[in-house]
């Protein structure tokens, strides 16, 4: 779009609008995880936490998955997604349900 010589002003916004999109999508969010100390954690396609009480991580926008297991109790799944906009996220990971 940006090649064409003299765009229109629908062009022009939709450009411009596209590359806000783009610079949003870019910009990392703050998550803070929490779990008990025995949970083990994992975000898909991000990393594997371990075991831990509070754990600060920065994400892009977008949809991520939360897992975590111990042994003895049933796995968690959790699937959360992190905004655009600049509201602090804030997500628990514990299995609390025994086998």
């Amino acid at each position: 779009a940006t090649a064409i010589e003299r765009p229109g002003p629908r062009l022009r916004a939709e450009t411009a609008r596209l590359r806000d999109m783009i610079e949003a999508a870019a910009e990392t969010r703050l998550l803070v995880l929490k779990s008990d100390g025995e949970t083990a954690v994992t975000i898909y396609r991000v990393a594997r936490f371990g075991s831990f009480t509070e754990k600060r991580v920065e994400l892009r926008p977008g949809k991520y998955t939360a897992v975590g297991s111990r042994p003895g109790y049933r796995d968690v799944r959790i699937e959360f997604r992190v905004p655009r906009s600049d509201t602090p996220l804030t997500l628990v990971v514990q299995c609390i349900e025994r086998i």
